[in-house]
């Protein structure tokens, strides 16, 4: 088990890596319900009991969920990549 203390909202956390991959890596965060997903040095955290965070839970658990939803999960962790990337670049303007 990999952990690693990370910085949300101004404070540091104890948090384990539950999933990574080209470009990201998916963490739980110890004492917040949610997850920090980090795009290289930037994290964003992703509140429980929103859409973002159930395919974010999706795609960490993927080995448990049908083999015939798999591509569809991987496709709407991807896009969801792609929306936090979009922002971050959309802030920097």
């Amino acid at each position: 088990m990999r952990s690693k203390e990370i910085k949300i909202a101004g404070e540091k956390k104890e948090a384990i890596l539950v999933a990574g991959g080209s470009g990201f890596k998916v963490y739980t965060v110890s004492g917040l319900n949610g997850w920090a997903l980090a795009l290289g040095r930037k994290i964003s955290f992703i509140e429980d009991k929103t859409p973002e965070a159930q395919t974010v839970a999706n795609y960490v658990n993927l080995k448990y969920q049908p083999l015939n939803e798999h591509e569809a999960m991987k496709e709407e962790f991807d896009q969801l990549i792609d929306s936090l990337q979009q922002r971050e670049l959309d802030s920097n303007i």
